[in-house]
Formats: structure tokens, sequence, C-alpha cells
């Protein structure tokens, strides 16, 4: 995602942040997270383009767009992708501008890049959205989505994702943060985020060790890499590793 500037807010009253205890926020409570983009000039209207419940049965956050002529899609909201992804049906007469490769969870490969004429979510609209094109089984037969909205789309915008109301708002790019919480913003409630290679990351502390945390939204559980583990005392296969996990 290109973040010119990005803040993750859990405002005074709502709950305490501690980034290294999750990867994502599911797990805490009253947490909002708001990604603020920089702009020239003020925005003064604090009106969201888009309110819109997070759909139930996932701790993902998951929400209702529309897609050309289709509606009432279900799609994943994920800080952590840089570029959104549809699935073959989706993306059906999609121009393909491009064969670009992408890093995944297994590796590198090619995907098809095509460009969506419309793409909505209440009345925050995008033309022409450059997104991935994934046949239905790369998605998560568990998660009853057949998209992702990542950075290709949500960088456009001032985005409030509330754990706390499970919803999210999309507002005008370079809206203030003071503008869209709801209560006074103290120093301990922000974290300065950095953008490093399109992903949003902030400092944390595990232990007693300060770290960079990826906010990933898209993913649902903790994650550390091996050096941390090994930092930490924590051993592949150690007793506070589970294997199989689902």
């Amino acid at each position: 995602m290109n973040y010119p500037d990005a803040f993750a807010v859990a405002p005074a009253g709502r709950g305490n942040v501690q980034a290294g205890k999750s990867r994502s926020s599911y797990s805490l409570p009253g947490l909002i997270l708001i990604l603020a983009f920089a702009n020239s000039g003020l925005c003064l209207a604090v009106e969201p383009l888009a309110d819109v419940a997070f759909i139930p049965g996932t701790i993902q956050p998951l929400v209702a767009i529309s897609i050309g002529k289709h509606s009432n899609i279900a799609c994943v909201v994920d800080t952590g992708s840089t570029v959104s992804v549809v699935n073959s049906e989706l993306s059906r007469g999609a121009e393909t501008i491009g064969m670009p490769k992408v890093t995944v969870a297994n590796g590198t490969r090619s995907m098809p890049l095509v460009r969506l004429r419309d793409v909505a979510i209440g009345n925050a609209r995008l033309k022409f959205v450059d997104t991935l094109r994934r046949n239905s089984s790369w998605f998560d037969a568990k998660v009853k989505a057949p998209c992702v909205l990542g950075g290709s789309f949500l960088d456009k915008f001032t985005v409030d994702l509330d754990f706390d109301a499970n919803r999210l708002r999309l507002y005008q790019r370079g809206t203030r943060l003071a503008d869209v919480a709801d209560v006074s913003l103290t120093p301990d409630s922000i974290l300065k985020g950095r953008v490093s290679s399109g992903h949003l990351v902030v400092d944390a502390q595990v232990g007693r060790i300060t770290v960079k945390a990826l906010i990933d939204t898209g993913w649902i559980q903790t994650a550390a890499n091996e050096p941390l583990l090994h930092a930490l005392g924590i051993s592949p296969d150690g007793p506070q590793v589970e294997t199989g996990v689902s």
C-alpha cells in the first residue's frame, strides 16, 4: 500500500494498544485502527463516504461491496495486501493490463492484473481499480469472500476500521485523525506508522524486545518470525509451539 502517512489509533478509554501481542487487532477489545493519508490542505468534511457493518461469522473484517453490476459481494478488508484481489467471475470482461510477479506465502508467481471499471462501498466509489485476478480455488473456502480489498482501493481514502463497533468507515483522503476519532487523542494512543515495501509497520514490544510489527487485518493469527522466537527462547519443537492448529 502506498501510505504517505499512517497511524494506528486506540482512543483513550476504548482499549490499550499492545501491537506486540497481536499481528492484527481482533483480540484487542475496543481497538479502532485508523489509517490517515496525508494530503495538501485540510479536508473540512468529516462525514464518512461509507459507514458499513462487518459481516458476522469470521474474525477477519468482512464487508459488502459492489463491483460493476455485482452487488453485496463479501470482501475481506486486508491492510496487509498491497493490491486488491478478485475471483475470475467478478472480473470477467475486465481489461488485463499486465502479468506482474507477486510474492505470496509459498513463493513468487505471475498473476494477471486487471482493471475493474467500478468498485464501491456505500458512496465511496472508485473508477478503474487495478486488482489481481485469481480463480475461486485460491480463496479460503472457510471464508465465503471472493475478493480481497487491499491497497489499490484502501489507500485512496482515510480508513477507519472500528473493531469496537465492528464497522468500516471510509473518509475523503486527507481527513484528519482528530476529525475521525470521537474522543480526544493522547500521545499514548497513537502509534506512528511507516511504510515498508508497501506495508504498514509500527514499533512493538514483545516481552523486552523491540520489534517492527506489520498491521495485517487479513491475517487471523499473531505471527513471529524465527529470529524473534529464538530471541524469546522459543524453539520450533518446544512446548510453547503447537502445530496443526487451523
